[in-house]
């Protein structure tokens, strides 16, 4: 009787013992699964983000004015160029009427671990826009060599500003000010100096870019712009499902916005792309490599809404009520 009463018990500890090596290595697998898609399929991919944007203060003369935003492709030293072939033949489909490359250019921290600045510029080189293109460095291409980088993308026909300002005649609609901003994470001495470029002209659109979006927050005093363009973030890079952002890096936990539009209360907006390239890791989930064509557009109804509920969601709600 005493062995009747073993066998059920053995046979419920093997079962037990089953289901758990069952789990763990369903668990595993899931693990693996996602770690292939994280480094392998979804950094290759590559989407275009068209987002309508408020800027009724610049007038109805700038009514469909297009923007497009190219941030951190970080470009590898092997087995890149196809990629960077995808993003340049992506651009050329969207005729803009300017286009702002928006820093972090090069790779990694080590220079062996990037393509050459003069490559990179080499495929930057084909982009065209009707008025300009415009650009300034990240904290990669500080790291890497500022002069290298910018000397190469002058080179290729595009107007660096790095704590520079420039007015953009855009034909009828008039003049545009385009204010290139030092990258926050290298040079944030300026700002604390307060020797950032300022507005020269408050009777134009203002435009402003920004590689960190850390100024709209910490500096919005020195920021006198309609609106400000940003990357850096890549939009936390890695996104789970139901826990959103996972914060690899220690500094996202200081971004209030790590992609999407926001506006303050005043009515400045900034807009942070996630970008097109990864940073420590070669890895992206939940961010799909971005570039983004920005429309001005004039906002004609819910815009109380828009004011009280600063968010991406409720802002492309409310982009049914555009004209």
């Amino acid at each position: 009787m005493k062995s009747d009463r073993m066998i059920p018990n053995i046979l419920n500890r093997f079962t037990r013992r089953n289901n758990v090596i069952i789990i763990l290595i369903l668990a595993l697998f899931s693990v693996g699964i996602c770690w292939y898609y994280a480094s392998c399929i979804e950094p290759q991919k590559l989407i275009l983000k068209q987002q309508k944007i408020d800027l009724h203060q610049w007038g109805d003369a700038w009514q469909d004015f297009r923007i497009l935003l190219i941030a951190d492709i970080h470009a590898r030293k092997e087995n890149d160029a196809g990629r960077l072939e995808n993003i340049i033949r992506m651009a050329e489909s969207t005729s803009p009427d300017l286009i702002l490359l928006l820093g972090d250019y090069g790779a990694g921290y080590c220079a062996d671990q990037s393509m050459l600045p003069g490559d990179i510029a080499g495929f930057l080189s084909r982009l065209k826009a009707r008025h300009g293109v415009y650009a300034i460095l990240g904290n990669h291409d500080w790291v890497h060599n500022p002069l290298l980088f910018r000397q190469a993308l002058e080179n290729a026909g595009i107007t660096v500003l790095e704590n520079e300002s420039r007015i953009i005649s855009c034909g009828t609609r008039g003049d545009l000010e385009l204010c290139g901003l030092p990258d926050y994470g290298t040079r944030e001495h300026l700002y604390h100096k307060k020797l950032i470029m300022q507005k020269t002209d408050r009777n134009i659109p203002a435009l402003a870019m920004t590689h960190n979006p850390l100024p709209f927050y910490k500096a919005m005093e020195q920021l006198p712009y309609d609106l400000t363009v940003s990357g850096h973030t890549h939009g936390g890079q890695i996104s789970l499902p139901l826990w959103g952002p996972v914060k690899l890096m220690w500094e996202y936990r200081f971004y209030r916005l790590l992609k999407g539009l926001k506006r303050s209360k005043d009515g400045r907006q900034i807009y942070v792309t996630s970008g097109l390239g990864n940073s420590i890791f070669n890895m992206r989930m939940g961010n799909v490599p971005e570039m983004v064509l920005l429309t001005v557009s004039i906002f004609i109804a819910l815009q109380i809404f828009y004011f009280y509920n600063d968010t991406i969601l409720i802002y492309e709600f409310s982009s049914l009520f555009y004209r």
